[in-house]
């Protein structure tokens, strides 16, 4: 009884890749507790949201990125040629 309990518990986490409302949640969490991080959108995948097989969904990772970056959440600036994601910069409306 409990090998099938322990079996069990693993079906549901085994292998569906995270939707993109979970990896726009996971991107917001972390800008939540490190305000002022910014990294490349390979640089998200692999340490903000801690998924080493997101590194293969890469471009699930930069759709959201971009979608945020429409609704003002977050934005983008080069970097010494690169370009980083941050969060929205806030002082744009403050005196």
């Amino acid at each position: 009884m409990k090998e099938q309990k322990q079996s069990r518990s693993g079906e549901g986490s085994a292998m569906a890749p995270p939707t993109k409302n979970e990896i726009a949640a996971g991107i917001l969490t972390y800008l939540k507790q490190h305000p002022t991080a910014a990294d490349t959108v390979e640089g998200i995948a692999k340490w903000w949201l801690l998924q080493p097989t997101l590194g293969q969904r890469v471009n699930t990772v930069e759709e959201v990125l971009h979608e945020l970056e429409e609704r003002s959440l977050v934005e983008s600036i080069i970097s010494r040629g690169k370009r980083l994601y941050r969060a929205k910069s806030r002082s744009e409306g403050n005196p």
